[in-house]
């Protein structure tokens, strides 16, 4: 019943126009994709199509090269709807009408597997407070040790000498190259005291350096295995790409990164695989589709979305259709048609 009155509404709204729609539109797997055969498939595609049989109206493709061109031949009526992964911002809702989200998501980070590794994730992976805490009680521990050597080996020991900076001195360099096993030699203990703590120091010292050994190989293997980028926090250290003009470049914009404008996302995902970037942030699902069908491994597009993003349909400022076709575009959300053609591009449910 209410999609029969928004075919009402759309008839009695457009008596006078053409029926036949032209449709703006620019690639956008999975929501708009040109196939070889110059046909278009895509979640947002095959939803206008459904739109389109629902208002017993006829329509053709025009295609656009950036998303800004679409929005200017939306802005300016050159088309009558603008149909991909178009994103529903204030910006762009001052310029022209959207219709009611058709999908919510969210940026992504996409990086390669083990990738931003090198120098700078070395250090970043050792340079931790855990790390500082252990070694701070390494160094007290050395120190204690070369201090009670220092106390046996004062009065009959001249390589210990009685002052004690000095002797305090000579015990923690003792402490610290027998717990190294390198031994110089130049100082050792002579007295009964002094041996019996370095032969217990020497034991100990096997297991504190395993211990040191084990942690530090840990840090750096968890390194080599996980990215150095774990959200956008991470993004004003490390190279980035992204498109211009786009939400994603937008966000970068506002948060003072820097990044390399690519002309689509694939290419962001390829300058990601080839090592020339760190990072391409743009909109999740597309990201997820592409590093899935095209790339295989080569990249990984982090779980977490963040800054949402709500894709709309968009429409000249004040056009006729926008009442009749959210309409009859909340029936068609609500469908199961909707939900199959999300799982069958996207994965889910």
């Amino acid at each position: 019943m209410r999609v029969a009155i928004a075919i009402a509404l759309l008839v009695a709204t457009t008596a006078s126009a053409d029926p036949h729609l032209v449709i703006g539109t620019k690639p956008s797997p999975p929501f708009a994709m040109k196939q070889a055969d110059g046909t278009w498939t895509g979640i947002s595609i095959e939803l206008w199509h459904d739109l389109a049989l629902a208002m017993n109206a006829t329509y053709e493709l025009k295609e656009y090269a950036t998303v800004d061109a679409l929005l200017d031949a939306v802005e300016h009526r050159d088309v009558d709807a603008g149909v991909g992964a178009l994103t529903i911002t204030a910006a762009r809702e001052a310029r022209m009408d959207f219709t009611h989200p058709i999908y919510s998501t969210g940026l992504a980070i996409a990086t390669r597997p083990g990738g931003g590794g090198g120098a700078f994730a070395t250090v970043r992976a050792l340079a931790t407070w855990e790390l500082a805490k252990l070694l701070a009680g390494l160094f007290g521990l050395l120190a204690a040790i070369g201090t009670l050597v220092w106390l046996f080996e004062r009065r009959n020991n001249a390589q210990f000498a009685r002052d004690p900076l000095r002797g305090i001195g000579a015990g923690l360099w003792w402490s610290a190259v027998t717990m190294t096993t390198v031994g110089y030699g130049d100082k050792s203990p002579v007295t009964l005291g002094g041996r019996i703590v370095g032969l217990a120091w020497m034991f100990a010292a096997l297991i504190i350096i395993s211990f040191f050994t084990a942690s530090i190989t840990t840090a750096l293997t968890v390194d080599r295995l996980e990215s150095a980028i774990h959200g956008p926090e991470d993004l004003p250290h490390v190279t980035v790409a992204s498109i211009a003009g786009s939400t994603s470049a937008g966000y970068l914009d506002a948060h003072h990164i820097a990044y390399l404008p690519v002309a689509t996302p694939l290419d962001g995902l390829r300058a990601v695989a080839s090592g020339s970037v760190e990072a391409m942030v743009y909109d999740a699902p597309i990201l997820q589709y592409l590093a899935k069908r095209e790339l295989g491994g080569a990249v990984r597009v982090l779980p977490q979305a963040f800054d949402r993003q709500d894709y709309g349909i968009a429409l000249p400022d004040g056009s006729a259709m926008r009442e009749p076709l959210n309409r009859i575009l909340l029936d068609a959300l609500a469908g199961d048609r909707w939900q199959a053609l999300l799982e069958r591009y996207l994965g889910q449910p």
